[in-house]
Order: C-alpha cells, then sequence, then structure tokens
C-alpha cells in the first residue's frame, strides 16, 4: 500500500478483512481489537472490522503469528480523514 503524504489528510481508520485457518471462538473478540468473527468457510475464520491505524493492524497480525494461526489473506482500505476528523 502506498500512501503519500499530504499535511491536510491523515490516514486514521482501518478497514480490514482477515482470514485464519482454523475456528475461533467468540471468547476471542477482545483480543482482536474487537473485530467481529465470521466462520464463512468450514475450518476458516474471517476477522472483519475497523481498527484506529495501522499499528493497531500489525499488532492484530503480530497476535496471529504468535497463537500459531495459518493467515490465509488479508484485505486492508485506509481511510483518509480530515485535520477535522471528518471523512472527506
Amino acid at each position: 500500500m502506498k500512501v503519500q503524504a499530504n499535511r491536510n489528510w491523515t490516514v486514521v481508520a482501518v478497514d480490514c478483512e482477515i482470514r485464519v485457518r482454523g475456528t475461533l471462538t467468540g471468547d476471542w473478540s477482545a483480543w482482536f481489537a474487537g473485530l467481529r468473527q465470521q466462520s464463512d468457510a468450514p475450518g476458516e475464520t474471517t476477522l472483519v472490522g475497523s481498527l484506529p491505524d495501522q499499528a493497531a493492524l500489525f499488532g492484530v497480525l503480530a497476535l496471529i503469528r504468535n497463537l500459531n494461526l495459518q493467515l490465509i489473506s488479508v484485505r486492508v482500505e485506509a481511510t483518509p480523514m480530515g485535520s477535522s476528523g471528518k471523512h472527506p
């Protein structure tokens, strides 16, 4: 992902969808920064939601690694916010 610096805009929210192999119970939601858990395919879990920034995304990915879960895919869309904190 290429981010171009601009004085008027700062990337604040990161919408993501992370797929892992394995089935996680709902008890793990707090561990994954509040991302919702979905089981779309047998033996797979999808974590979906918004994170405050890219650092939080890296924290979730580190937790996935530390739990020895197999990462299938990561889809990320950064949402630019103006200096007022509002979407364009």
